[in-house]
């Protein structure tokens, strides 16, 4: 007894040590940096800079008066992009004529520089300028400070040239503003850089430290169990304690975020998963399912209890609630894993294991984890009930409690499968407890396969359940589908159009087919080439005929009754997007202009988009991240029917021109055809929208459901030998039926690890030689 005292003061001990350690790191792991620091360091980079500049350019124009500088300038200045993010260019009295890169959006013209500055704002940013004259030439040194765009996106982010390795949070500007201080080059201000101070925090080191004062906490109440039981506490009682100070932490943690360390770390962000007050982050997630498996644990490794030998009614009652908890059990788990698939936003399936990112390998062992702590519950049960069960009743009561399940919770045939599994799998826990007390090789080998389909059936159903979801509403989206592309281009031509002289021009003669040409050639190309134009030319008087209605309406007023009822504005525009429910995606915009006369004139422009368009795909280089289109899309196919007539399709599969479904008045319909699961939307009884995604079928569970045997059937092989080991069980290797079993499992092991590591290796390198 003393013994187990001294170590759990040992414990406690420990764990008031560390728990005090994390606070002091914890308080200690945010500090202020003061921005004049990095301006100093900015500065002294700079000046480097700009010495190197003053070298190049003097050594260039020496070159020059024996060489052509533009060949110089040209051919030998190639890499200084590459290295500095810099570049050298040569003018001649008014223009360009030779440049070392087109990476930096230099003036064309002479004049745009002034010789008297040692900086220049460009369309991408700030740049230092060092500029001589040689000749009749000038030499123009230009290198990248600082990168700032008009928009942000994905490949294009605001920050200091990458290569001076400084902080980001530094705000730049080239006018003198309050908290900014002076970047200087020889007594000249080139910037002027944000000064102020900004705390920062690394909580990496203090969530470590409480870690493992979590730990001891959770190591100290199970040590403070065993002792209570040992000393012929209530076990039930004991257990029941652990549980609550189990929940009493737990709530804590939730109510007040601590200890603040942790949930300052991105894996306590909803993020990746998100579901209640009690399961708000992975990280919570994973606390609750250790804690509840830990106790699991303890449940099973603590509770014994000799049952005393009862009456046959009393079998059958035990035989019938020992059914009815599996089933309930077994309801639990299946709501469990379905609320973590479906409320995460990470790769879980199986097949696509390799594209697995850190949290999706995270999430999948909770799963993992989850469904064995349920296991280990069943397995209790028989090993605590094996001398009461009968085992045709418990069947029965099985199948019946099921099949109430089944109708009360109007459930399909196609979710009976993973019930049906699990009760299997707590049968054969019963059978095994009853008749042979213990597990041998080949029960563990039969409990792995079904764990795999159960697990393997739940990830899939979910996931396509998840899946087809995501297709409903990306479906109800396309009905409305907007073309971020096209907005993009259109708001930034709007000023040119309503500006343009030649427009003006064509507009007073009522030129349309000109103009229609003219627009055609100068903005409605490239991207926007994919829609069909239409203009109309306007006085306040005029009427203008409708198709296919064949009726003639004052112009001005159909227009503007159009853009009232249709029309969603784009911001900073003349134009409108229009809702007009017929599957193509359509844009408005009406521009006035004056004649000499001061008469009034207004030309309507509208866009369409084209028939059995493809699409040119986003130019999301040129979007900022505000316009950027989600990649939910690119692993679907769809199609847009009006009238039962194709108008638009994307993607791989080739849908026919004529509507292929039955005509179901429903909203949402699925139909598999020719490998592919089709989902038609009809949003309205003229358009249909299908939805379309590769279906491998059964091919997808064999390759899921040998994905989790192999995961399964290594981590148990890895737990076996390893447990056997640190019991220093020898005489387990002794036997020569264990040693067969020993050596096989160990080749296995091996021998998929080697092919896994192979196939990984092959697939990389493929991928890598296709894209080099």
């Amino acid at each position: 007894m003393r013994k187990d005292i001294k170590r759990l003061i040992i414990l406690l001990v420990s764990l008031v040590g560390i728990f005090a350690l994390a606070h002091v790191l914890q308080s200690s792991s945010t500090k202020t940096r003061n921005n004049q620091n990095e301006c100093k360091k900015i500065n002294s980079i700079i000046a480097q800079e700009f010495n190197y500049a003053e070298k190049e350019i003097d050594n260039l124009a020496k070159q020059g008066e024996k060489e052509k500088l533009d060949s110089l300038v040209f051919y030998n200045y190639t890499q200084l992009f590459r290295k500095k993010q810099a570049g050298i260019f040569l003018y001649n009295e008014s223009e360009l004529i030779a440049w070392s890169t087109n990476r930096i959006p230099a003036p064309l013209q002479a004049d745009s520089l002034q010789t008297n500055k040692n900086h220049i704002k460009l369309t991408d940013g700030y740049y230092m300028m060092h500029k001589i004259n040689a000749n009749k030439f000038s030499l123009v040194y230009l290198q990248n400070i600082y990168r700032e765009y008009n928009y942000n996106n994905e490949y294009l982010n605001t920050g200091f040239n990458t290569l001076f390795n400084l902080n980001n949070n530094c705000e730049i500007s080239l006018y003198e503003t309050q908290n900014f201080v002076p970047i200087t080059i020889n007594g000249s201000k080139l910037f002027y850089v944000d000064s102020k101070s900004v705390e920062t925090a690394n909580y990496k080191l203090p969530a470590f430290a409480f870690l493992l004062a979590l730990i001891l906490f959770v190591i100290l109440l199970i040590e403070a169990s065993k002792f209570l039981i040992k000393n012929n506490v209530n076990q039930l009682l004991v257990l029941l304690a652990l549980a609550i100070d189990m929940f009493i932490l737990r709530l804590i943690m939730l109510k007040f975020s601590y200890p603040i360390a942790f949930y300052n770390l991105p894996i306590f962000s909803p993020e990746y998963y998100a579901e209640s007050f009690w399961l708000p982050s992975p990280g919570d997630l994973g606390f609750n399912i250790i804690l509840v498996f830990i106790w699991v644990l303890c449940f099973h490794r603590m509770f014994n209890t000799q049952t005393k030998q009862t009456s046959k009614l009393s079998n059958t009652l035990i035989s019938v609630s020992a059914g009815i908890v599996v089933v309930v059990v077994q309801a639990f788990l299946s709501l469990r894993l379905s609320n973590i698939i479906l409320n995460s936003s990470v790769e879980l399936d199986p097949e696509k294991i390799l594209s697995f990112s850190n949290y999706s390998l995270y999430l999948f062992a909770i799963i993992l984890l989850f469904t064995l702590t349920s296991i280990l519950l069943i397995d209790k049960l028989s090993k605590i009930l094996h001398k009461h069960i009968k085992l045709i009743i418990f069947g029965f009561t099985l199948l019946a409690t099921l099949t109430i399940w089944f109708f009360v919770a109007n459930l399909e045939i196609r979710e009976l499968i993973f019930p049906v599994i699990f009760l299997i799998i707590a049968f054969i826990l019963f059978v095994i407890r009853q008749k042979q007390k213990s597990y041998n090789w080949y029960a563990y080998i039969v409990l792995i396969f079904f764990i795999s389909l159960l697990l393997s059936d739940k990830l899939r159903y979910v996931i396509s359940v998840k899946e087809l979801s995501t297709r409903k509403v990306l479906a109800s989206n396309l009905a409305n589908e907007r073309d971020a592309g096209a907005e993009f281009f259109l708001i930034n031509t709007s000023n040119n159009i309503a500006s343009d002289k030649h427009i003006e021009n064509y507009i007073i003669k009522n030129d349309s087919k000109n103009l229609y040409n003219y627009l055609q050639k100068n903005y409605i190309k490239g991207y926007l080439s994919k829609y069909d134009l239409q203009i109309s030319i306007c006085k306040p008087i005029d009427s203008i005929f409708i198709h296919p209605d064949n009726e003639l309406k004052h112009c001005y007023s159909f227009f503007s009754e159009m853009i009232s009822k249709k029309g969603v504005p784009l911001i900073g525009s003349k134009f409108y997007f229009l809702e007009k429910h017929n599957g193509l995606i359509s844009y408005f915009g009406y521009f006035k202009f004056l004649s000499d006369e001061q008469n009034e004139t207004q030309l309507f422009i509208e866009l369409n988009s084209k028939l059995f368009s493809e699409g040119l795909g986003y130019p999301e280089l040129l979007l900022d991240k505000t316009y950027a289109p989600k990649k939910t899309m690119k692993n679907y196919s769809y199609a847009k029917y009006n009238n039962k007539k194709l108008i638009v399709k994307k993607g791989e599969y080739e849908y026919p021109y004529k509507y292929f479904f039955e005509n179901n008045k429903s909203d949402f319909d699925i139909a598999n055809l020719k490998d592919y699961s089709h989902l038609a939307y009809r949003p309205d009884s003229e358009n249909i929208i299908i939805m379309s995604v590769e279906d491998k079928g059964i091919q997808r569970n064999l390759i899921s459901l040998s994905y989790l045997f192999f995961i399964c059937f290594a981590l148990f092989g890895i737990y076996h030998i390893s447990s056997n080991l640190l019991k220093k069980d020898y005489a387990y290797i002794r036997s020569l039926k264990n040693r067969i079993q020993f050596s096989i499992l160990i080749i296995i092991i091996i021998s998929i690890l080697i092919i896994g590591a192979i196939s990984i290796n092959f697939i990389v390198k493929g991928y890598s030689d296709r894209h080099r």
